[in-house]
């Protein structure tokens, strides 16, 4: 058995060429790998040329994926591929007899059947091995190049957009492109519509936040505004007198104009210059939990979507295992904000499996009541619903109607 490392864009070749396209929907550490028939430049006499011969066994969207021991370009030089990633390899069962010996060799005149001995027996074919059986860990190849296609969306660069009204924006548009793409992913249409009841509840804390801080301002003016007021009463000037008395009724009519937006009561207690109230901690706390839930479902489920989608039920079967093993691996960390302490990334839940056979046969209600159960019970428990502080709130709004 002898070992090869798959090829990717930009890799080099023996002849100063270059590959120059491959298969965006297989990445590996940022760059997507190369397939049979992909352009190659030749560094001899700069023409364009194709990648020749694939990994018999690996393929992608059905085109065979290029490697070390099968693949070379179709230019003069013949020039064999340079991986630039040693880390993921694949194996071929027996090597490849190399070209020059091809070239050379004459076909062999094959006996007729009748000239067999009695005993032949034709060596059985081996079978194609499953994604799981592939070696060089493909699947965890094909699960990384999912999840930074989902992350350039919520993270581009590997960093959260850092307002969550517009992350939450972003999420709500690719929940519904992908139910208009494929209405049978129905979750992810009723995703959109819940998606943006976040945002409609990211956008009301973020406003209450605003509009007691309003209150406190214009509260604040208001004092200072009645002290100068009552020194200004004590100028013999008539005019300076007048002046500190309107300038005092507007800051009245400020301050109840802000009160009057504020939607609680007692919203400033435990304001200052330097912290927030009482009640904009609270309003705050409920912002940054819907932002997190949020996200984390989005980075969970997306990429699932995403893998069932273009690469099939039996795939996913496959490599669903594997996903959870790129979280910490390689030069490219997976984003998940919400800690691997408080929930694994990519854990295997059965619910995952069981929705994505239902859509396969059809049963698209079932594949929602699936899915929702991973969303609610899987991710937004662990995420959301089991912190302390979360729990009293929602009790404490409960017991309050």
């Amino acid at each position: 058995m002898t070992e090869g490392y798959f090829i990717r864009k930009d890799d080099w070749t023996t002849c100063g060429g270059k590959v120059l396209e491959a298969d965006c929907h297989l990445m590996m550490f940022d760059f997507a790998a190369a397939c049979a028939g992909d352009p190659v430049s030749c560094g001899k006499d700069n023409r364009i040329y194709a990648i020749v011969g694939g990994i018999s066994h690996i393929e992608s969207h059905g085109r065979l994926l290029a490697g070390t021991l099968d693949s070379f370009s179709s230019c003069p030089c013949n020039a064999r591929l340079i991986p630039s990633v040693l880390d993921t390899t694949y194996c071929n069962e027996e090597a490849p007899t190399p070209r020059a010996a091809r070239t050379a060799a004459q076909p062999e005149t094959p006996s007729a059947p009748g000239n067999r001995p009695a005993s032949y027996t034709s060596t059985p074919k081996p079978s194609v091995p499953t994604f799981s059986e592939w070696p060089g860990r493909l699947c965890e190849n094909y699960w990384r190049g999912y999840q930074q296609r989902v992350e350039n969306i919520v993270a581009p660069g590997g960093q959260l957009i850092a307002d969550p009204k517009a992350r939450n924006q972003a999420i709500n548009a690719t929940y519904a492109q992908l139910w208009r793409d494929d209405p049978r992913f129905q979750w992810a249409g009723l995703a959109a519509f819940a998606s943006k009841q976040v945002g409609c509840g990211l956008l009301h804390a973020a406003e209450s936040i605003d509009r007691i801080h309003a209150e406190y301002q214009a509260t604040e003016h208001l004092k200072y505004s009645a002290r100068q007021g009552l020194v200004g009463l004590l100028s013999p000037s008539e005019w300076e007198k007048r002046a500190k008395i309107r300038e005092f009724e507007q800051r009245q009519r400020d301050y109840e104009q802000a009160n009057r937006n504020n939607p609680v009561p007692g919203g400033t207690l435990g304001a200052s210059d330097d912290s927030l109230s009482y009640a904009q901690r609270l309003y705050r706390f409920v912002y940054e939990m819907l932002a997190m839930g949020n996200t984390t479902l989005f980075l969970d489920v997306y990429p699932l979507h995403l893998f069932y989608k273009e690469r099939g039920l039996e795939a996913l079967k496959d490599c669903l295992a594997s996903r959870s093993r790129i979280y910490g691996q390689g030069g490219h960390p997976v984003v998940w904000p919400i800690g691997q302490e408080t929930l694994e990334f990519g854990t295997e839940q059965r619910e995952i499996l069981l929705a994505f056979e239902a859509i396969e046969a059809g049963n698209i209600a079932e594949s929602v009541a699936f899915l929702a159960t991973h969303e609610q019970v899987n991710i937004l428990q662990p995420s959301m619903y089991d912190d302390t502080g979360l729990k009293w709130l929602l009790r404490g709004n409960h017991a309050s109607y």
